[in-house]
């Protein structure tokens, strides 16, 4: 769900408060916890060809993935087709993630600056890829636990 600023309130209101906060304050690459359970990390990076990345999955909380600056794409692939590909990392449930082989049939997301992304548990997804110009990254993932 791009830019699904109604969907992200119904989630977490902690959420959303983080979110305003990222749009009118600069905030350091960092983990911040924000209350119920609910955290974020901002991190900076060059992304990746398509090639060198995997798809990726988690069962206890859904993913918020706002691109602060640069651009990258997303490819968003249901778990359930995911299931039917090579599976790279078994799941761990310390660090709520399972790996998937690139299977190239995903729907590509192109996100710049300002834009971000709901990814449910049933949203395999490949963050951080480029296909073309290769811009720094920088991200905020906000992580809100299934309830």
């Amino acid at each position: 769900m791009l830019n699904n600023v109604e969907k992200l309130k119904e989630l977490s209101k902690e959420a959303l408060e983080f979110y305003n906060k990222l749009k009118t304050e600069e905030v350091a690459v960092a983990r911040y916890e924000l209350g119920n359970g609910v955290y974020a990390f901002l991190s900076e990076y060059e992304p990746k060809k398509r090639e060198n990345a995997s798809y990726e999955a988690h069962k206890k909380y859904i993913d918020v993935q706002i691109i602060l600056s640069g651009s990258e794409i997303i490819a968003v692939e249901t778990l359930e087709e995911m299931h039917g590909a090579e599976c790279v990392r078994e799941y761990s449930e310390e660090k709520d993630i399972e790996l998937f082989s690139n299977n190239e049939k995903g729907v590509d997301h192109r996100l710049s600056a300002g834009d971000f992304i709901i990814l449910l548990p049933e949203d395999a997804h490949m963050p951080g890829v480029f296909d073309g110009v290769c811009d720094k990254v920088k991200k905020a993932v906000i992580k809100i636990p299934v309830r």
